[in-house]
C-alpha cells in the first residue's frame, strides 16, 4: 500500500516550511538587500539571487527551538585593485549598520564565504558576495585564503530542475523528507544538503522510467526508487 495521502499530510504538516515563514524570509531578504543598496556600496550592488535550498525549493521546517536558514547571493561590481576579501568587508559593515539601526540583539557574523544575519530564535540569512569577473566568470570570495572560488548556483539549480522534471516534481519532495530525517537523527554535520541533493539527483535517470514503469509517479514510489538506487550506489562504492 503506497499511502500517498499520508505522505502528503506528513509533508504539509511536518516537513515543509510553512508559507508564513517563507513570506517572513522574503520580507527580511528584501530589507537586507535594500539596506545594501542604500549603503556606501550603492551602485556597486548590481543584483541578487537565491541560492541553495531556498532556490531549489527543498527548504524544510527546522526542529523545535532551532532556526531555519536561507542563502542569497549579492552581486557586486568588479573593482580595480581590490583583493577578494575587499568585497566582503563593505557588505559586513553595511549589515552591521543595518542590524544596529534595527536594534537586533545579534550582530552580523563574518564567515569565510558569507555574512550571516541572525534573527533570534527564528532564522538566519547568509549573504554571499559574488562578482562576475571579466576573465573568470562568476566567483565568490573565500576570505580565509583571500582567493576567488568559481561558482555556478544557477547551473546547479537548473540541473536539479531537470532531474525533478524526470521525477514528476517528486525529487524535491523526497529530498525534503530525507533532509527532515537527517536533521531529526542529528546527521546534519555528516551529510550537507548540497551533497545529499547531488547524490539523489545522480541516481534519477529517465532510463529508470523505462526499466521501472511508474517509479516516479508519486512520493512513496519515488522515495522507494531513490532509496533502492542509493543503496545500490553505496554498495558499488564499497566493492
Amino acid at each position: 500500500m503506497e499511502q500517498v495521502t499520508y505522505f502528503t499530510t506528513f509533508l504539509t504538516d511536518e516537513v515543509n516550511l510553512p508559507q508564513s515563514k517563507l513570506d517572513y524570509l522574503d520580507d527580511r531578504v528584501d530589507r537586507i538587500y535594500g539596506a545594501l543598496k542604500k549603503s556606501d556600496l550603492g551602485t556597486r550592488v548590481l543584483g541578487m539571487k537565491k541560492q541553495g535550498s531556498w532556490a531549489q525549493r527543498t527548504i524544510i521546517n527546522p526542529k523545535e527551538n532551532e532556526e531555519f536558514d536561507a542563502d542569497f547571493m549579492v552581486e557586486l561590481e568588479e573593482q580595480d585593485g581590490w583583493d577578494p576579501s575587499d568585497y566582503q568587508d563593505p557588505v559586513f559593515q553595511a549589515l552591521s549598520d543595518y542590524c544596529d539601526a534595527q536594534q537586533m540583539t545579534t550582530p552580523p557574523e563574518a564567515k569565510n564565504r558569507c555574512v550571516r544575519v541572525t534573527y533570534a530564535n527564528d532564522m538566519h540569512v547568509d549573504v554571499v558576495p559574488y562578482v562576475k569577473l571579466a576573465d573568470d566568470g562568476e566567483c565568490i570570495v573565500n576570505t580565509d585564503t583571500n582567493d576567488w572560488e568559481d561558482t555556478d548556483p544557477s547551473g546547479f539549480t537548473n540541473w536539479m530542475k531537470g532531474k525533478d522534471d524526470i521525477a514528476n516534481g517528486n525529487m524535491r519532495r523526497v529530498l525534503r523528507i530525507l533532509k527532515y530525517l537527517r536533521d531529526h537523527r542529528d546527521y546534519y554535520e555528516d551529510t550537507k544538503s548540497i551533497i545529499l541533493t547531488t547524490i539523489v539527483g545522480n541516481v534519477i535517470d529517465v532510463d529508470k522510467t523505462r526499466a521501472y514503469p511508474g517509479c516516479y509517479d508519486n512520493v512513496p514510489k519515488t522515495l522507494h526508487r531513490i532509496a533502492q538506487d542509493l543503496a545500490d550506489w553505496v554498495r558499488d562504492q564499497t566493492i
